[in-house]
């Protein structure tokens, strides 16, 4: 693989020819380049790879350098430096930078990136399916539904899944989860924030040692967060490229940025209870969707939540009201719910056995069949190289 290695003096360079000379290195084809010389370079074609060093400390001065050259290179920039500063790695990859080179691990890092590079130059779109859990009330249990189902389609049918929490104001996956994430969606949907699909990966924070990859809501409150429409919709189709199936949990309340979502996913699951406030904003809420908004009828589905209550409406007369079957439910099991909240514990994990965990997986093998998703063959294992161990030493060396 041809690379040009560019740092901003000559030790640099001559260190980094002897650690590569040392290690006997037959992966890349390097020249080395000196930062002041770049305007004078004809950029190579993009078959060709750009480490750029930013020594052991990232300053602004290099970093808006590194940001000017991504725009006009045709090929891939490494950022090249010590990866025990997060900031620095995070800001190398807003500035344009593809992956990151730890020097204090440059042999295996130098083999893990080559790896990197070659799966992302033959890696073709995805179409990963997008499931959007919502409901026109509050207190349904939409969080809870979306959580579970994204672990025992993970645990129980070995898919990759995604779970992105949207609900801003009120984001409860990170509690459901017990997650203290390094990374949230305020660190990718800010203002002037360019996402690509390595960075993606980083901002996701991996469910104990399942293959849920959770994007959690930004940790506080902000009265004016400034997202823009474009990053969310990116967010959306990164979800789709990276991960077969990619549970969205929604906010209740209607809003144009709701909307377009809606507009892109495939399957919408809309979480009601059996009371008369309940039935009848559901009722509202699909009238307005699929009449004014035209959104397909066939895109909803309709989740019973803590059916068996004592004094619900009939199913019957809830049928007649929606004007839709009632086949998917879960059952009222407030011990084995209350329970996995207090501790932070998807229920399907903390009580397997529960009823409401069966209820989990029957929803699961419907959505399974609606979908027209396979099941591998092989469980998922867990991702390798810098990407699965940045969040951990991250975390050690947070602020």
């Amino acid at each position: 693989m041809k690379a040009t290695f560019v740092s901003p003096n000559r030790s640099r360079i001559e260190w980094f020819r002897d650690s590569v000379q040392n290690i006997h290195d037959d992966i890349y084809d390097f020249e080395y380049l000196l930062n002041k010389d770049i305007e004078h370079l004809n950029l190579p074609n993009n078959e060709t790879v750009l480490f750029f060093d930013l020594s052991d400390n990232a300053t602004d001065s290099n970093l808006n350098e590194m940001s000017q050259l991504a725009a006009r290179f045709p090929g891939q920039i490494v950022a090249v430096g010590n990866a025990q500063y997060s900031q620095d790695v995070l800001q190398s990859l807003r500035a344009g930078a593809c992956d990151y080179l730890d020097t204090n691990r440059l042999e295996s890092d130098l083999a893990n990136i080559w790896k990197r590079l070659r799966k992302n130059a033959v890696e073709k779109t995805s179409t990963g399916k997008v499931v959007l859990v919502v409901s026109p009330n509050g207190g349904t249990g939409v969080s809870t539904i979306a959580a579970n189902l994204a672990v025992v389609m993970n645990q129980s049918h070995h898919l990759n899944v995604g779970l992105v929490d949207f609900d801003f104001d009120q984001g409860d996956i990170s509690g459901l989860m017990n997650l203290n994430p390094t990374f949230s969606l305020e660190d990718i949907l800010r203002p002037n924030v360019s996402i690509d699909s390595d960075m993606f990966d980083r901002t996701l924070t991996q469910y104990e040692k399942t293959g849920v990859q959770v994007l959690t809501a930004p940790k506080g409150i902000n009265m004016d967060p400034q997202f823009t429409e474009d990053s969310i919709l990116n967010t959306l189709e990164m979800c789709r490229t990276k991960l077969p199936l990619t549970f969205i949990d929604m906010p209740k309340g209607y809003s144009q940025m709701g909307q377009r979502i809606m507009e892109k996913a495939d399957l919408i699951l809309v979480v009601h209870r059996l009371d008369y406030q309940s039935i009848r904003n559901t009722s509202r809420f699909l009238e307005f969707e699929i009449n004014e908004c035209k959104i397909p009828v066939n895109k909803f589905q309709l989740i019973t939540n803590r059916k068996g209550q004592p004094f619900e409406v009939d199913s019957g007369k809830a049928e007649e009201v929606l004007n839709a079957t009632l086949d998917w439910s879960l059952p009222n099991d407030p011990k084995s719910a209350n329970l996995a909240c207090n501790v932070g514990i998807p229920v399907v994990i903390d009580t397997p056995h529960s009823a409401l965990t069966i209820g989990f997986q029957q929803i699961a093998l419907k959505l399974l069949s609606r979908l027209n998703l396979s099941k591998p063959n092989e469980p998922v294992t867990k991702n390798h190289g810098i990407a699965a161990r940045l969040p951990s030493f991250i975390a050690s060396f947070m602020m």
